[in-house]
């Protein structure tokens, strides 16, 4: 008969943060990242598309395994896809090779299809693919990246150099958007987002193509309420066009970095017009280098003068759950998914 401790296995409640927060302290190394809990919160309770499913594992009476998925809904013309992010798992050092991440993971599988949800999605690192691999999961593939040169001569040097599109410095600090908070709940930011909304921007290749629904509480939740990633936003408007813009600074390699991760336009050539002045306008401010934009994004691209640069972005995986879709989520080709949808937090 085995001496190791028995675990169960079942669905979290908030009654177990304190034990997932030590949890996620211990086997994240999450010591210093600023208010742990009240990034739990705002992830798992506070998201428009509703509070997470997951579940922990329990062994001597704390928890030693969690898997969560992050609820989101994907829009794709009138069509609608309830998904799950796959986030926050962890396993206690001292409970490892006990089968907890994948007993938990088969777990929230069964459970989230029980419900309805369609597929799940995630951007796994090297580490963690081959796990999501033998589990089902399919390899979309590395999103592409648009990139505008600002500064030809550092971006040629930083290059020959084997410098910038590096790593980028993240700043473990507790980041302030009330800015960004406060320009989301202006009359005429809400009035083009709302707009925005209602149409679904109009745009034939967006419309056709899975997108996250920008509503204003998405917006102001994933943005203005976020304290631990700066965000930078702009917004113009002029007779029936309106733009707003929100994006994220950073060091890369040698270079500074302007990454877009949201465009919301009303459906007009003006209102792209708007959007790609307001980008000039937050690259300068930022002192950037380059601009960087997801090759999916419906919105800007080519034209607007970001030239492609290949697969560079995070690595998108997909799991169906035994349900027949319209569109194809293990293809790039069905998706117009923004760094903003995609970015790790």
């Amino acid at each position: 008969m085995s001496d190791q401790p028995s675990i169960e296995y079942r669905p979290f409640t908030r009654a177990d943060e304190d034990g997932i927060v030590d949890l996620l302290t211990v086997s994240m190394k999450m010591q210093d990242f600023p208010d742990l809990r009240g990034f739990w919160q705002w992830k798992h309770y506070e998201n428009p598309f509703g509070e997470s499913p997951g579940m922990v594992a329990i062994g001597d009476g704390k928890v030693v395994g969690l898997r969560v998925f992050l609820r989101w809904e994907w829009q794709a013309g009138s069509r609608f896809y309830r998904a799950g992010r796959a986030i926050d798992t962890a396993t206690h050092p001292q409970w490892g090779r006990r089968g907890i991440f994948e007993t938990l993971t088969t777990s929230m599988l069964e459970q989230v299809s029980r419900e309805g949800m369609h597929f799940i999605f995630n951007t796994p690192n090297q580490y963690s693919m081959p796990g999501y691999l033998k589990m089902g999961w399919v390899l979309v593939g590395r999103l592409p990246l648009l990139v505008k040169v600002r500064r030809p001569v550092r971006f040629v040097r930083a290059a020959a150099g084997g410098g910038g599109l590096g790593g980028a410095t993240e700043i473990k600090t507790e980041a302030d958007n009330s800015a960004v908070l406060e320009l989301l709940g202006d009359s005429a930011v809400r009035a083009v987002v709302d707009a925005a909304d209602a149409s679904d921007g109009a745009d034939a290749n967006q419309t056709t193509r899975l997108h996250t629904r920008k509503s204003a509480a998405y917006l102001e939740w994933r943005y203005g309420r976020n304290r631990w990633y700066q965000y930078k936003a702009g917004f113009d408007s002029q007779g029936d066009s309106g733009a707003l813009v929100i994006c994220r600074s950073s060091r890369r390699g040698s270079l500074n970095e302007l990454l877009v991760t949201d465009v919301v336009t009303l459906p007009d050539a003006g209102s792209r017009r708007l959007a790609s002045k307001i980008i000039g306008r937050l690259a300068k401010e930022a002192s950037a280098d380059y601009v960087a934009l997801s090759g999916l994004d419906a919105v800007l691209g080519i034209g607007s003068g970001f030239l492609p640069v290949g697969q560079r972005g995070p690595n998108m995986t997909t799991r169906l759950l035994g349900q027949q879709l319209t569109d194809d989520v293990t293809q790039f080709g069905a998706w117009a998914a923004t760094f903003g949808d995609l970015e790790l937090f």
